[in-house]
């Protein structure tokens, strides 16, 4: 599946035919620094949850990503970060 982060692959059977749009939902664990990734997006928030940090980025095309990271992980609102996906489950539904 080609999205505007790059290619994600599923390790199920995804019933889309070519060309369909599609949602695609991850988990915030799932997105991860990279500081050399070409994928980058830019830090718009981050709140506080206890042990963890939740930050929104924002992608270039104006699209936000949530991004669950430990403290030791932190970063500043702001700064431009480089970023991969990892999802360990691909979940994606048909676009309305």
């Amino acid at each position: 599946m080609a999205l505007e982060t790059g290619e994600l692959r599923s390790e199920g059977e995804l019933r889309f035919g070519d060309g369909a749009e599609v949602e695609v939902l991850l988990r915030p664990d799932a997105v991860r620094p990279e500081p050399g990734s070409p994928l980058r997006a830019r830090v718009v928030d981050k709140v506080l949850r206890g042990t963890v940090c939740h930050y929104s980025l924002e992608l270039l095309s104006g699209r936000r990503l949530l991004a669950e990271l430990g403290h030791e992980e932190a970063l500043a609102v702001g700064d431009t970060v480089g970023i991969r996906l990892q999802p360990r489950k691909l979940l994606a539904f048909a676009r309305d």
